[in-house]
């Protein structure tokens, strides 16, 4: 910020010195500063005007929004009869809200009849070529994920390592999704602070992000792709929430920058697999090893197990430990208390294990009845 009012003089001198002047005469050319969606007024956008003269009800035309200006006014809200260049300006009457940096030109016809019908015209050769472009990206990356996905099955055949592997070691997962706002610093501020989310594992994919309310075409993009739509301090029509709805797609709006980020964050971990823990059902110890013949010649090894704490079951998985080390982790091949199959044994029970593919086990070892439950994660 050093040097700005120094920077500012000296602009004013040459200009003064040099004679400079904007060009009044014409159509009304500008760029667009900022632009929000205001309760009271509708549609508004800061134009900072670049030469011509710019009236109430002329038609002007901005990106893919156009506007027959309603009303004109400065920085302390009074209304204007004509503004020239270097003024910056409030213009209301848009129809839909341009975008920051947009260029502003006024259509000049005989009748604003053909002045509407021009601007028109304009917007939708513009919103055609943008959705071609959409398109066309579109394409383009589904041909990139099928020859990502035709590389890494190849891959795998060549190493033998399952597809599913190759794509986990590729990278992070991404959440498709679409961000609108209320103005253009608002928008930005979400995005950067989406954007500073941890990402080692899932990030947010903007899809699309823009000024105003969600329309339908938004809703179509985001049923297409699977994302979901967040709203910053916007209202949101009943259609649209109802259209949204029909087609499964997530609509919210929030006022409060944190909240959305607290909904993009549970959206990401959504997404995630759950987070896997052991929980232990009951413990038992080898107390003695027995053998029995199964067949002629083949001979298999039992444990006489007594249950120490709570109950060993014959569904669960377990685990052989000696000296608090794993040595074994697979299920029971057999289960039985003295010569009947049983389902569970409780603490204080005395029962006999054989375990599938291990017989290593020797008194003193203790078994670990277990299952693995999941839970959402909670953290990114």
């Amino acid at each position: 910020g050093k040097g700005l009012d120094l920077l500012e003089e000296t602009i004013l001198a040459v200009s003064e010195v040099l004679d400079l002047r904007g060009d009044r005469s014409g159509p009304a050319e500008g760029v667009i500063l900022e632009a929000k969606l205001d309760r009271q007024r509708g549609n508004v956008a800061t134009v900072l005007m670049k030469r011509g003269t710019l009236t109430p009800g002329a038609i002007i035309c901005a990106g893919t929004s156009w506007c027959k200006v309603r009303t004109l006014q400065n920085e302390h809200s009074q209304e204007l009869l004509s503004v020239g260049p270097s003024m910056p300006v409030e213009v209301v009457g848009w129809k839909n809200i341009p975008e920051a940096g947009d260029l502003v030109i006024e259509a000049k016809c005989e009748t604003v009849s053909e002045s509407l019908a021009m601007v028109k015209e304009v917007v939708e050769v513009r919103e055609r070529r943008i959705e071609s472009e959409r398109m066309v990206k579109g394409i383009e990356e589904i041909n990139l994920t099928r020859r990502s996905d035709r590389e890494a099955r190849e891959a795998a055949a060549e190493e033998g390592e399952g597809v599913v592997e190759k794509e986990e070691k590729k990278g992070v997962r991404k959440f498709p999704l679409i961000i609108k706002a209320d103005v253009q610093g608002s928008l930005e501020a979400v995005l950067g602070e989406i954007s500073s989310l941890p990402s080692h594992e899932i990030i947010a994919d903007i899809v699309m992000s823009g000024i105003g309310p969600p329309t339908e075409s938004e809703i179509d993009t985001a049923a297409a792709v699977n994302a979901s739509i967040l709203a910053f301090n916007l209202p949101i029509d009943k259609t649209i929430h109802a259209t949204a709805h029909a087609k499964k797609v997530t609509l919210e709006s929030h006022k409060v920058i944190y909240k959305l980020l607290d909904r993009v964050t549970e959206l990401l971990l959504s997404a995630l697999p759950p987070t896997e823990y052991m929980v232990v059902n009951g413990e038992a110890e080898i107390l003695q090893v027995f053998e029995i013949k199964v067949k002629k010649k083949e001979v298999e090894n039992i444990a006489g197990c007594r249950v120490l704490t709570g109950k060993v079951l014959w569904s669960s998985r377990v685990r052989v430990l000696r000296d608090n080390v794993e040595i074994y982790d697979g299920s029971l091949k057999t289960f039985r208390h003295v010569k009947k199959d049983i389902t569970e044994a409780v603490k204080g029970a005395e029962c006999g294990m054989a375990f599938e593919k291990f017989g290593g086990f020797q008194p003193g070892d203790k078994v670990q009845s277990y299952t693995i439950a999941k839970k959402p994660r909670t953290s990114l």
